[in-house]
């Protein structure tokens, strides 16, 4: 099993939260609302934890040179106005995310945004490709299907409560094109020393 890693900050100048400026070379998702750190997937949970980790600071540090303070609050209140900018200049697409359980959204009202941290699973293997004649071959990786189901329902389990405060709803999950499962419904500041125990404890 290989494992990726993003987290959703916000960002603040002065105290009031600002979107991302769109030439300043922070990473950020579509909304523009929050930037995100993205870890090198990884086969160990531990080495791909680290890996987020050490993108977060990094873009920690890029923010504050640009005068941000970044934060991993798992929710923002925002004004109309706000929001009303921030879709002029940003277009965010349709994300065709699935709940287990048939919830079609969280629990947050329209003046507020969520932060998160999103987990990938890939089931990768290699395949060998061989060449008609010439003797020729290439590697070619795919990406099995695997049971999921029991990392959704043991992470949703295991961080019931942080789901809950952060105004989340377990269960939500995307299925990428490449065969990654994305898990969805973890807040910014989940602890990821706890993650580590939890994916570890999964057979």
């Amino acid at each position: 099993m290989k494992y990726g890693l993003e987290k959703e900050l916000f960002i603040f100048k002065d105290d009031i939260i600002q979107f991302v400026p769109i030439n300043s070379g922070l990473p950020f998702d579509e909304s523009g609302v929050l930037i995100e750190a993205r870890g090198e997937p990884s086969s160990d949970i531990i080495q791909a934890v680290y890996n987020l980790k050490a993108e977060e600071y990094r873009i920690i540090k890029m923010a504050y040179k640009l005068e941000f303070i970044a934060s991993d609050m798992p929710i923002a209140t925002i004004t109309r106005d706000f929001k009303r900018e921030v879709r002029r200049i940003y277009t965010k697409g349709l994300i065709s995310f699935e709940n287990m359980y048939g919830y079609k959204d969280n629990r947050h009202s329209q003046n507020e945004v969520t932060a998160a941290v999103h987990i990938s699973f890939t089931n990768p293997r290699t395949i060998i490709n061989y060449g008609k004649g010439k003797g020729l071959s290439e590697q070619i990786i795919v990406n099995q299907f695997f049971d999921f189901i029991k990392y959704i329902k043991a992470l949703d389990k295991a961080f019931k409560e942080e789901i809950k405060i952060s105004k989340r709803n377990p269960g939500f999950y995307e299925v990428k094109p490449d065969g990654r499962v994305e898990y969805r419904s973890l807040p910014s500041n989940v602890d990821l020393n706890k993650l580590i125990e939890v994916i570890q404890s999964i057979k």
